[in-house]
């Protein structure tokens, strides 16, 4: 596997403040429009719904003892990372072969859920924090350039968040399709007969070069 972008500059230790800062909007069910951490404060307006509500689901599914479909998907460093399909979402969502699938518990889904957002963000913060003025916060959040290659002229290139597998959103026609995003980390896909297929790969955008969707 190939690595998807850049290292977290700051390491596990902001992973696991960004954890618990999103544990507590959920369990809190709070819809803020930034966080802090590492003395830095960013916006997630973009974000927050997603995270809330979601993370909300998988909670009321815990309490029923309910298991959660999650998809492996090659992340930064070469790592597989589970990330939870969304309950109420992944009857919509394809993917090509090769990406490992398993069910587990909505309690362990609600934590795979927690820790892709928590790496989300991280790549957010690490991204804002070498652009912009110390403690700035950033709102609403900046978009960055973004360009996707497929195999074809004429794709519907879409991508979903990195912390659960949700429908399309879309992104342009390639070849390539170029759009407007976010920082963080996503997976990128097109459409095909009418449905959404991603590849399972979680891209950390900025990307320094064009991401490439080999997609049959």
């Amino acid at each position: 596997m190939m690595s998807m972008g850049p290292r977290p500059q700051n390491g596990k230790t902001q992973v696991a403040e960004l954890q618990s800062v999103v544990e507590t909007l959920i369990e809190r069910e709070v819809y803020t429009s930034q966080i802090s951490a590492k003395g830095k404060t960013i916006s997630i307006e973009d974000v927050s719904k997603d995270i809330v509500d979601e993370g909300r689901e998988f909670s009321r599914l815990a309490q029923f003892g309910a298991q959660v479909q999650v998809v492996g998907f090659a992340g930064r460093d070469n790592s597989t990372l589970p990330v939870p399909f969304s309950p109420a979402k992944y009857e919509s969502v394809d993917f090509r072969e090769g990406g490992p699938r398993w069910t587990v518990p909505a309690r362990e889904a609600l934590g795979m859920f927690v820790s892709r957002v928590a790496e989300f963000l991280d790549v957010r913060i690490n991204s804002w924090a070498s652009s912009g003025p110390n403690g700035n916060i950033y709102s609403p959040p900046p978009s960055v350039p973004t360009t996707v290659e497929t195999n074809r002229e004429d794709d519907t290139v879409v991508y979903c968040k990195g912390f659960f597998v949700s429908t399309q959103l879309a992104f342009g026609v390639s070849n390539p399709a170029r759009n407007n995003i976010t920082p963080g980390q996503y997976s990128f896909g097109i459409i095909k007969n009418g449905r959404p297929i991603f590849e399972p790969l979680l891209w950390s955008v900025p990307y320094h070069g064009n991401i490439r969707v080999r997609l049959p």
